[in-house]
């Protein structure tokens, strides 16, 4: 489609703007025979902010504005090279530069600030997103991991207690440990964790079951058995 100078100026602003408009076929279509005498503003910009409703209406105004008051063909101010590596902020600078207060030019190119803005954020949250989402799922596999050991242990001493105190509804291993203990009368102060108390309780339960004639040598009786002075006459 052949367009008008104004809406070439139009179209060429808009798209350096905002990506979603520069990609949708309805720009050219609506600002590309746009000429002086016939250009609704206020109808454009409606429907430009419909195709694109992350645009801020006050600096599309602002732009529609200063390419509107552009009388003349824009003049090339930098070469080629230079024109290619230019930002479109840069580019509507200078389209804009001698044509245009200043102030209009700085709330133009403002426009052109926001999406980039937008779009790294954007950027930022996902990347963000998909740095956290390792990080949650280990976490959650470590949680799991740690239940399964934690209920492994309490199986396993429930079912080495339990020709003592019997059948026990605890949720730990050291639970079961301490009131079997606390069962067998045996001092446990100080003795804390699993391993810790799963030890005693073999001490005792082995201390226990063999018989100590009273007669014998406390020091002798201790050399045999470590630690039975905690078991008083348990």
């Amino acid at each position: 489609m052949k367009m008008t100078k104004l809406g070439k100026a139009l179209f060429a602003a808009l798209s350096a703007a905002s990506p979603v408009l520069a990609a949708d076929s309805a720009l050219p279509v609506l600002v590309g025979k746009a000429n002086r005498k016939t250009f609704d503003k206020s109808k454009v910009a409606k429907e430009i902010l419909a195709l694109d409703a992350s645009i801020d209406s006050n600096k599309l105004d602002a732009v529609l504005d200063a390419i509107m008051d552009v009388e003349d063909e824009p003049k090339a101010q930098e070469t080629e090279a230079a024109a290619a590596d230019a930002s479109p902020a840069e580019k509507l600078r200078a389209i804009l530069n001698g044509k245009v207060d200043d102030a209009v030019i700085e709330e133009a190119c403002k426009l052109f600030e926001a999406p980039a803005e937008d779009a790294n954020s954007e950027s930022s949250l996902i990347d963000e997103k998909e740095k956290k989402q390792p990080d949650m799922s280990a976490a959650m596999d470590a949680m799991a991991e740690k239940i399964k050991t934690e209920m492994r242990a309490a199986n396993d001493a429930a079912r080495a207690v339990r020709h003592v105190v019997g059948d026990v509804a605890m949720d730990s291993a050291e639970e079961i440990y301490g009131f079997a203990l606390d069962h067998m009368s045996v001092d446990r102060k100080g003795v804390e964790g699993v391993s810790a108390l799963k030890a005693l309780f073999n001490v005792a339960s082995k201390v226990s079951a063999q018989p100590v004639r009273v007669a014998q040598d406390s020091a002798i009786v201790e050399k045999q058995f470590p630690g039975l002075l905690r078991f008083g006459r348990a």
